[in-house]
Protein backbone atom coordinates (compact mmCIF):
# COMPACT_ATOMS: atom_id res chain seq x y z
CA UNK A 1 0.00 0.00 0.00
CA UNK A 2 1.76 2.92 -1.57
CA UNK A 3 1.71 6.03 -0.06
CA UNK A 4 0.16 7.77 -3.39
CA UNK A 5 -2.92 5.25 -3.26
CA UNK A 6 -3.56 6.14 0.56
CA UNK A 7 -3.90 9.82 -0.73
CA UNK A 8 -5.46 9.08 -3.72
CA UNK A 9 -8.18 7.17 -1.10
CA UNK A 10 -8.32 10.32 1.06
CA UNK A 11 -9.02 12.48 -1.76
CA UNK A 12 -12.20 10.36 -3.53
CA UNK A 13 -13.51 9.28 0.00
CA UNK A 14 -16.32 11.74 -0.67
CA UNK A 15 -17.02 9.83 -3.56
CA UNK A 16 -16.51 6.42 -2.58
CA UNK A 17 -19.27 7.25 0.20
CA UNK A 18 -21.32 8.64 -2.58
CA UNK A 19 -21.30 5.88 -4.68
CA UNK A 20 -22.21 3.27 -1.59
CA UNK A 21 -24.60 5.65 -0.20
CA UNK A 22 -27.00 6.26 -3.17
CA UNK A 23 -26.06 3.83 -5.91
CA UNK A 24 -24.80 6.48 -8.41
CA UNK A 25 -21.95 8.06 -9.69
CA UNK A 26 -20.18 11.42 -8.29
CA UNK A 27 -19.48 14.19 -10.32
CA UNK A 28 -18.10 16.22 -8.17
CA UNK A 29 -15.94 16.41 -5.36
CA UNK A 30 -16.70 18.06 -2.48
CA UNK A 31 -13.62 17.31 -0.22
CA UNK A 32 -10.80 18.55 -2.57
CA UNK A 33 -9.50 22.74 -2.54
CA UNK A 34 -12.98 24.18 -2.87
CA UNK A 35 -14.20 21.32 -4.58
CA UNK A 36 -13.39 20.14 -8.32
CA UNK A 37 -14.48 17.70 -10.58
CA UNK A 38 -14.86 14.03 -9.76
CA UNK A 39 -12.63 12.75 -12.74
CA UNK A 40 -9.56 14.92 -11.72
CA UNK A 41 -9.42 12.37 -8.81
CA UNK A 42 -11.60 9.02 -9.57
CA UNK A 43 -12.97 8.19 -13.10
CA UNK A 44 -16.20 6.39 -13.33
CA UNK A 45 -16.82 2.80 -13.32
CA UNK A 46 -15.21 1.17 -16.65
CA UNK A 47 -17.50 -1.50 -18.21
CA UNK A 48 -15.29 -4.99 -17.71
CA UNK A 49 -12.48 -5.15 -20.37
CA UNK A 50 -9.99 -7.90 -20.91
CA UNK A 51 -7.00 -6.08 -18.84
CA UNK A 52 -9.18 -4.38 -15.97
CA UNK A 53 -10.70 -7.80 -15.51
CA UNK A 54 -7.74 -9.76 -15.75
CA UNK A 55 -5.67 -7.54 -13.55
CA UNK A 56 -8.15 -6.76 -11.18
CA UNK A 57 -8.69 -10.72 -10.65
CA UNK A 58 -4.55 -11.31 -10.10
CA UNK A 59 -4.26 -8.51 -8.03
CA UNK A 60 -3.63 -10.45 -5.00
CA UNK A 61 -0.07 -10.89 -6.37
CA UNK A 62 0.68 -7.71 -7.89
CA UNK A 63 3.23 -7.04 -9.43
CA UNK A 64 3.62 -10.13 -10.72
CA UNK A 65 2.00 -9.91 -13.90
CA UNK A 66 2.90 -6.89 -14.78
CA UNK A 67 6.47 -7.62 -14.50
CA UNK A 68 5.81 -10.34 -16.93
CA UNK A 69 3.85 -8.28 -19.56
CA UNK A 70 6.85 -5.86 -19.44
CA UNK A 71 9.19 -8.84 -20.04
CA UNK A 72 7.04 -10.31 -22.80
CA UNK A 73 7.35 -7.06 -24.72
CA UNK A 74 10.62 -6.36 -24.02
CA UNK A 75 11.63 -10.13 -25.51
CA UNK A 76 9.50 -9.48 -28.19
CA UNK A 77 11.03 -5.49 -28.93
CA UNK A 78 14.46 -6.93 -29.24
CA UNK A 79 13.66 -10.23 -31.42
CA UNK A 80 12.59 -7.94 -33.56
CA UNK A 81 15.20 -6.00 -33.42
CA UNK A 82 17.74 -8.81 -34.54
CA UNK A 83 18.88 -9.79 -31.06
CA UNK A 84 19.59 -13.74 -29.82
CA UNK A 85 17.26 -15.14 -27.88
CA UNK A 86 19.54 -15.14 -24.61
CA UNK A 87 20.37 -11.50 -25.60
CA UNK A 88 16.91 -10.60 -25.51
CA UNK A 89 16.34 -12.14 -22.47
CA UNK A 90 18.93 -9.91 -20.73
CA UNK A 91 17.29 -7.24 -22.53
CA UNK A 92 14.31 -8.13 -20.99
CA UNK A 93 15.95 -8.13 -17.44
CA UNK A 94 17.48 -4.58 -17.87
CA UNK A 95 14.21 -3.03 -19.12
CA UNK A 96 12.43 -4.58 -16.01
CA UNK A 97 14.44 -4.34 -13.54
CA UNK A 98 16.64 -0.67 -13.11
CA UNK A 99 15.76 0.36 -10.04
CA UNK A 100 13.33 3.09 -10.53
CA UNK A 101 10.31 0.34 -10.65
CA UNK A 102 10.32 -0.88 -7.55
CA UNK A 103 10.37 2.89 -6.40
CA UNK A 104 7.53 3.67 -7.78
CA UNK A 105 5.70 0.52 -7.02
CA UNK A 106 6.69 1.04 -3.64
CA UNK A 107 5.83 4.66 -3.61
CA UNK A 108 2.17 3.80 -5.00
CA UNK A 109 2.68 5.21 -8.81
CA UNK A 110 0.23 2.65 -9.97
CA UNK A 111 -0.61 4.36 -13.00
CA UNK A 112 2.98 4.92 -14.26
CA UNK A 113 3.93 1.76 -13.54
CA UNK A 114 1.07 0.06 -15.51
CA UNK A 115 1.61 2.50 -18.73
CA UNK A 116 6.07 1.71 -18.56
CA UNK A 117 4.49 -2.03 -18.64
CA UNK A 118 3.06 -1.22 -22.13
CA UNK A 119 5.62 1.00 -23.59
CA UNK A 120 8.17 -2.36 -25.06
CA UNK A 121 4.66 -3.62 -26.58
CA UNK A 122 4.44 -0.10 -28.50
CA UNK A 123 7.91 -0.69 -30.03
CA UNK A 124 7.13 -4.24 -31.07
CA UNK A 125 4.13 -3.42 -32.98
CA UNK A 126 5.76 -0.61 -34.38
CA UNK A 127 8.64 -2.82 -35.57
CA UNK A 128 5.81 -5.34 -36.43
CA UNK A 129 4.24 -3.02 -38.76
CA UNK A 130 7.65 -1.50 -40.59
CA UNK A 131 10.05 -4.53 -40.44
CA UNK A 132 8.65 -7.76 -40.21
CA UNK A 133 6.11 -9.59 -43.07
CA UNK A 134 3.30 -9.90 -40.30
CA UNK A 135 -0.32 -9.23 -42.22
CA UNK A 136 -1.07 -5.46 -42.00
CA UNK A 137 -4.27 -6.33 -40.27
CA UNK A 138 -2.67 -7.93 -37.45
CA UNK A 139 0.04 -5.26 -37.10
CA UNK A 140 -2.77 -2.99 -36.97
CA UNK A 141 -4.50 -4.75 -33.95
CA UNK A 142 -1.21 -5.48 -32.02
CA UNK A 143 -0.12 -1.94 -32.08
CA UNK A 144 -3.81 -0.52 -31.40
CA UNK A 145 -4.19 -2.91 -28.39
CA UNK A 146 -0.81 -1.67 -26.92
CA UNK A 147 -1.91 1.44 -27.70
CA UNK A 148 -5.17 1.46 -26.18
CA UNK A 149 -4.05 -0.48 -23.34
CA UNK A 150 -1.15 1.93 -22.19
CA UNK A 151 -3.66 5.09 -22.70
CA UNK A 152 -5.94 3.25 -20.66
CA UNK A 153 -3.07 3.21 -17.68
CA UNK A 154 -3.81 6.68 -17.55
CA UNK A 155 -0.42 8.49 -17.23
CA UNK A 156 0.28 11.27 -19.50
CA UNK A 157 3.22 12.06 -18.47
CA UNK A 158 4.78 8.48 -19.39
CA UNK A 159 2.74 8.51 -22.82
CA UNK A 160 4.68 12.14 -23.95
CA UNK A 161 8.08 11.24 -22.38
CA UNK A 162 8.06 8.11 -24.75
CA UNK A 163 7.07 10.12 -27.59
CA UNK A 164 10.43 11.40 -27.71
CA UNK A 165 12.24 8.28 -28.53
CA UNK A 166 9.36 6.95 -30.67
CA UNK A 167 9.39 9.99 -32.79
CA UNK A 168 12.82 9.77 -33.08
CA UNK A 169 12.61 6.08 -34.58
CA UNK A 170 9.70 7.79 -37.28
CA UNK A 171 11.81 10.24 -38.36
CA UNK A 172 14.25 7.68 -38.79
CA UNK A 173 12.71 5.85 -40.66
CA UNK A 174 11.08 8.74 -42.94
CA UNK A 175 14.42 10.17 -43.84
CA UNK A 176 15.76 6.52 -44.51
CA UNK A 177 12.89 5.55 -46.98
CA UNK A 178 13.08 9.13 -48.54
CA UNK A 179 16.76 8.44 -49.51
CA UNK A 180 16.23 4.60 -50.56
CA UNK A 181 12.72 6.12 -52.65
CA UNK A 182 10.32 3.59 -50.48
CA UNK A 183 8.27 6.84 -49.48
CA UNK A 184 5.05 4.97 -50.57
CA UNK A 185 5.75 2.01 -48.98
CA UNK A 186 6.61 4.03 -45.85
CA UNK A 187 3.49 6.27 -46.21
CA UNK A 188 1.48 2.83 -46.47
CA UNK A 189 2.76 2.21 -43.32
CA UNK A 190 2.46 5.03 -41.51
CA UNK A 191 -1.29 4.98 -42.55
CA UNK A 192 -2.04 1.97 -40.96
CA UNK A 193 0.01 3.10 -37.68
CA UNK A 194 -2.58 5.93 -37.64
CA UNK A 195 -5.68 4.17 -38.45
CA UNK A 196 -4.67 1.88 -35.02
CA UNK A 197 -3.63 5.03 -33.20
CA UNK A 198 -7.33 6.71 -34.01
CA UNK A 199 -9.23 3.67 -32.62
CA UNK A 200 -6.95 3.65 -29.39
CA UNK A 201 -7.65 7.27 -28.57
CA UNK A 202 -11.31 7.07 -29.50
CA UNK A 203 -11.30 4.07 -27.42
CA UNK A 204 -9.83 6.18 -24.53
CA UNK A 205 -10.54 9.45 -25.44
CA UNK A 206 -13.19 10.35 -22.41
CA UNK A 207 -10.72 9.48 -19.51
CA UNK A 208 -7.98 12.64 -21.91
CA UNK A 209 -11.42 14.90 -22.82
CA UNK A 210 -12.29 15.36 -19.30
CA UNK A 211 -8.61 16.22 -18.11
CA UNK A 212 -8.49 18.71 -20.67
CA UNK A 213 -11.28 20.57 -20.29
CA UNK A 214 -10.30 21.34 -16.60
CA UNK A 215 -6.53 21.87 -17.41
CA UNK A 216 -6.98 25.20 -18.36
CA UNK A 217 -8.63 25.86 -14.77
CA UNK A 218 -5.72 24.09 -12.76
CA UNK A 219 -2.05 24.91 -12.31
CA UNK A 220 -1.09 23.10 -15.95
CA UNK A 221 -3.43 25.80 -17.77
CA UNK A 222 -0.86 28.96 -16.44
CA UNK A 223 -2.00 31.74 -14.57
CA UNK A 224 -2.89 34.87 -15.74
CA UNK A 225 -1.10 36.66 -13.22
CA UNK A 226 2.08 35.28 -13.77
CA UNK A 227 1.43 35.25 -17.93
CA UNK A 228 2.21 31.87 -18.21
CA UNK A 229 0.51 28.81 -20.29
CA UNK A 230 1.29 25.70 -18.45
CA UNK A 231 3.37 25.11 -14.86
CA UNK A 232 5.40 27.94 -13.40
CA UNK A 233 9.06 27.35 -14.11
CA UNK A 234 10.37 26.62 -10.39
CA UNK A 235 7.47 24.31 -9.50
CA UNK A 236 7.58 22.43 -12.92
CA UNK A 237 11.47 22.22 -12.67
CA UNK A 238 11.44 21.21 -8.56
CA UNK A 239 13.16 17.68 -8.48
CA UNK A 240 15.60 18.31 -11.10
CA UNK A 241 18.51 16.00 -11.10
CA UNK A 242 22.07 17.13 -10.10
CA UNK A 243 24.52 17.37 -12.81
CA UNK A 244 27.11 15.21 -10.67
CA UNK A 245 24.06 13.38 -9.62
CA UNK A 246 24.01 11.66 -13.03
CA UNK A 247 27.05 9.14 -11.30
CA UNK A 248 23.67 7.50 -9.74
CA UNK A 249 23.44 5.74 -13.00
CA UNK A 250 26.68 3.84 -12.61
CA UNK A 251 27.39 4.18 -8.95
CA UNK A 252 23.70 4.34 -7.20
CA UNK A 253 24.86 5.40 -3.68
CA UNK A 254 27.32 7.61 -4.82
CA UNK A 255 25.05 10.79 -3.56
CA UNK A 256 23.60 8.80 -0.77
CA UNK A 257 20.81 6.91 -1.90
CA UNK A 258 17.50 6.90 -0.72
CA UNK A 259 16.01 10.27 1.82
CA UNK A 260 17.60 10.55 4.94
CA UNK A 261 20.59 12.34 6.17
CA UNK A 262 22.67 10.19 3.83
CA UNK A 263 21.45 12.09 1.03
CA UNK A 264 23.20 14.66 -0.28
CA UNK A 265 21.91 16.00 -3.54
CA UNK A 266 20.12 18.83 -4.88
CA UNK A 267 16.95 17.15 -4.26
CA UNK A 268 14.80 18.19 -1.44
CA UNK A 269 14.49 14.74 -0.90
CA UNK A 270 14.09 10.80 -2.93
CA UNK A 271 13.52 7.45 -2.94
CA UNK A 272 16.20 6.21 -4.21
CA UNK A 273 18.67 6.73 -7.21
CA UNK A 274 18.06 5.92 -10.77
CA UNK A 275 20.63 3.11 -11.30
CA UNK A 276 20.70 1.08 -14.72
CA UNK A 277 23.27 -1.23 -13.34
CA UNK A 278 27.28 -1.75 -13.69
CA UNK A 279 27.31 -4.21 -16.12
CA UNK A 280 24.52 -2.35 -18.11
CA UNK A 281 26.89 0.74 -17.94
CA UNK A 282 29.67 -1.95 -19.22
CA UNK A 283 27.63 -3.54 -21.66
CA UNK A 284 26.44 0.07 -22.77
CA UNK A 285 30.01 1.29 -23.60
CA UNK A 286 30.76 -1.89 -25.82
CA UNK A 287 27.49 -1.13 -27.89
CA UNK A 288 28.57 2.44 -28.32
CA UNK A 289 31.59 1.85 -29.32
CA UNK A 290 31.49 -1.28 -31.17
CA UNK A 291 27.50 -2.60 -32.54
CA UNK A 292 26.60 -1.49 -36.13
CA UNK A 293 22.94 -1.68 -35.41
CA UNK A 294 21.20 0.72 -37.62
CA UNK A 295 18.87 1.74 -34.96
CA UNK A 296 22.21 2.57 -31.90
CA UNK A 297 21.93 6.14 -32.54
CA UNK A 298 18.83 6.74 -32.19
CA UNK A 299 18.99 5.35 -29.03
CA UNK A 300 21.67 6.47 -28.03
CA UNK A 301 20.47 9.68 -29.12
CA UNK A 302 16.78 9.89 -27.56
CA UNK A 303 18.55 8.94 -24.43
CA UNK A 304 20.98 11.38 -23.71
CA UNK A 305 18.62 13.80 -24.94
CA UNK A 306 16.11 12.93 -22.13
CA UNK A 307 19.10 13.22 -19.88
CA UNK A 308 19.71 16.90 -20.37
CA UNK A 309 15.99 17.14 -19.69
CA UNK A 310 16.13 15.52 -16.28
CA UNK A 311 18.90 18.33 -15.11
CA UNK A 312 15.76 21.00 -15.50
CA UNK A 313 16.75 24.03 -13.77
CA UNK A 314 20.63 22.59 -13.52
CA UNK A 315 20.76 23.25 -17.23
CA UNK A 316 18.79 26.20 -18.67
CA UNK A 317 20.23 26.84 -21.57
CA UNK A 318 18.32 23.53 -22.97
CA UNK A 319 15.40 23.59 -20.74
CA UNK A 320 14.22 26.96 -20.30
CA UNK A 321 14.13 27.03 -24.25
CA UNK A 322 11.72 23.45 -24.31
CA UNK A 323 9.68 25.00 -21.44
CA UNK A 324 8.76 28.00 -22.81
CA UNK A 325 8.97 27.10 -26.85
CA UNK A 326 8.15 22.93 -27.30
CA UNK A 327 4.63 21.99 -26.79
CA UNK A 328 3.26 20.55 -24.01
CA UNK A 329 7.06 20.94 -21.99
CA UNK A 330 5.23 23.17 -19.55
CA UNK A 331 2.60 21.12 -18.68
CA UNK A 332 4.62 18.58 -16.54
CA UNK A 333 6.84 18.30 -13.55
CA UNK A 334 10.12 16.61 -11.90
CA UNK A 335 12.37 16.53 -14.86
CA UNK A 336 14.14 13.50 -12.98
CA UNK A 337 11.35 11.47 -14.42
CA UNK A 338 13.02 12.27 -17.76
CA UNK A 339 15.59 9.64 -16.20
CA UNK A 340 13.22 6.92 -16.74
CA UNK A 341 13.36 7.22 -21.00
CA UNK A 342 17.24 7.26 -20.77
CA UNK A 343 17.56 4.55 -18.55
CA UNK A 344 15.12 2.70 -21.29
CA UNK A 345 17.06 3.60 -24.06
CA UNK A 346 20.64 3.38 -22.47
CA UNK A 347 19.38 -0.35 -21.70
CA UNK A 348 18.48 -0.94 -25.42
CA UNK A 349 22.14 0.36 -26.55
CA UNK A 350 23.82 -1.89 -23.54
CA UNK A 351 21.52 -4.70 -25.36
CA UNK A 352 23.42 -4.35 -28.78
CA UNK A 353 26.83 -3.93 -27.01
CA UNK A 354 25.80 -7.63 -25.12
CA UNK A 355 24.95 -9.27 -28.72
CA UNK A 356 28.06 -7.68 -30.17
CA UNK A 357 29.91 -10.15 -27.31
CA UNK A 358 27.67 -12.96 -28.07
CA UNK A 359 28.66 -12.50 -31.96
CA UNK A 360 32.77 -12.68 -30.59
CA UNK A 361 31.88 -15.75 -28.96
CA UNK A 362 29.69 -17.37 -31.37
CA UNK A 363 32.55 -16.86 -34.72
CA UNK A 364 35.24 -17.74 -31.93
CA UNK A 365 36.93 -14.75 -33.09
CA UNK A 366 40.57 -13.91 -31.28
CA UNK A 367 40.02 -10.35 -31.69
CA UNK A 368 40.45 -8.27 -28.41
CA UNK A 369 38.20 -5.89 -29.47
CA UNK A 370 36.10 -5.95 -26.43
CA UNK A 371 39.17 -5.04 -24.18
CA UNK A 372 38.85 -1.57 -24.97
CA UNK A 373 35.83 -0.69 -23.35
CA UNK A 374 35.79 -2.72 -20.59
CA UNK A 375 38.87 -0.90 -19.88
CA UNK A 376 37.16 2.83 -19.87
CA UNK A 377 34.19 1.30 -17.92
CA UNK A 378 36.87 0.16 -15.02
CA UNK A 379 38.86 3.07 -15.62
CA UNK A 380 36.34 5.31 -14.77
CA UNK A 381 35.72 3.49 -11.55
CA UNK A 382 38.92 3.66 -10.45
CA UNK A 383 38.95 7.33 -11.11
CA UNK A 384 36.26 8.10 -9.15
CA UNK A 385 37.58 5.87 -6.59
CA UNK A 386 40.86 7.33 -6.06
CA UNK A 387 40.53 10.67 -7.99
CA UNK A 388 36.85 11.69 -8.89
CA UNK A 389 35.27 11.49 -4.90
CA UNK A 390 38.53 13.86 -3.64
CA UNK A 391 36.93 16.30 -5.75
CA UNK A 392 32.84 16.27 -4.00
CA UNK A 393 31.73 17.44 -1.32
CA UNK A 394 29.37 15.01 -0.02
CA UNK A 395 27.74 17.69 1.79
CA UNK A 396 24.16 18.87 0.63
CA UNK A 397 23.38 22.92 -0.62
CA UNK A 398 22.68 24.73 2.36
CA UNK A 399 22.67 21.51 5.13
CA UNK A 400 24.93 23.19 7.20
CA UNK A 401 22.65 26.36 7.59
CA UNK A 402 19.61 24.67 8.58
CA UNK A 403 20.88 22.03 10.76
CA UNK A 404 22.16 25.12 12.45
CA UNK A 405 18.75 26.70 12.72
CA UNK A 406 17.43 23.18 13.49
CA UNK A 407 20.19 23.45 16.70
CA UNK A 408 19.71 26.85 17.81
CA UNK A 409 15.80 26.49 17.99
CA UNK A 410 15.77 23.08 19.95
CA UNK A 411 18.76 24.48 22.38
CA UNK A 412 16.92 28.19 22.64
CA UNK A 413 20.58 29.62 21.68
CA UNK A 414 21.14 32.24 18.70
CA UNK A 415 21.87 30.66 15.48
CA UNK A 416 25.27 32.67 15.53
CA UNK A 417 26.07 31.57 19.12
CA UNK A 418 29.82 29.77 17.91
CA UNK A 419 28.91 26.15 19.70
CA UNK A 420 26.13 25.74 17.28
CA UNK A 421 28.64 26.32 14.18
CA UNK A 422 31.33 23.88 16.39
CA UNK A 423 28.29 20.99 16.83
CA UNK A 424 27.24 21.46 12.71
CA UNK A 425 30.66 21.08 11.86
CA UNK A 426 31.83 18.23 13.81
CA UNK A 427 28.52 16.23 12.60
CA UNK A 428 28.86 16.70 8.92
CA UNK A 429 32.93 16.58 9.12
CA UNK A 430 33.47 14.07 11.46
CA UNK A 431 30.06 11.44 10.62
CA UNK A 432 27.77 13.03 7.67
CA UNK A 433 30.68 12.87 5.03
CA UNK A 434 32.64 9.95 6.12
CA UNK A 435 29.34 7.65 6.04
CA UNK A 436 28.39 9.54 2.14
CA UNK A 437 32.43 8.84 0.91
CA UNK A 438 32.30 5.37 1.86
CA UNK A 439 28.91 4.38 0.35
CA UNK A 440 30.34 5.83 -2.55
CA UNK A 441 33.14 4.11 -2.80
CA UNK A 442 32.02 0.74 -1.92
CA UNK A 443 29.54 1.00 -4.89
CA UNK A 444 32.29 1.75 -7.13
CA UNK A 445 34.05 -1.04 -6.22
CA UNK A 446 31.32 -3.51 -6.19
CA UNK A 447 31.15 -2.09 -9.73
CA UNK A 448 34.54 -2.62 -10.60
CA UNK A 449 34.22 -6.10 -9.52
CA UNK A 450 31.26 -7.15 -11.57
CA UNK A 451 32.70 -5.72 -14.70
Amino acid sequence: MGHDVIQWRAGAESLIEHRETFDEVAHWATNMFSGMPATTISHPPQIPNLDNTLLRALSFIYPAIEFWILFGGAYLMFILMGARPLTSVFGAIVIGFSTYIPIIIGAGHNAKFISYIYIPWLFSAYFLMTRSQLNRWLATFIFALALTLHLRAYHPQVTYFFLFPLGAMFIYDLVKAYKEEKLNKFLNHTGWLSAAAVIAILISVQLYWSTAEYSSYSMRGGSEVAQTDGLSQDYAFAWSQGVGELLTLVIPNSYGGASGDAYWGPKSFTSGPHYMGALVFLFFLIGLFKSRHRLKWIFFGSGFATMLFSLGENFMALNSLMFNYFPLFDKFRAPEMWLMVTVFCFGVVAVMGFDWIVDQIKEKKKSKEWKKPLMIAGGIGLIFIFIGFQMLSFEKPGERQQMAQQIAQQNEVPVDDPRVAQTVDQYINSELIPERREMARADSLSGILLE
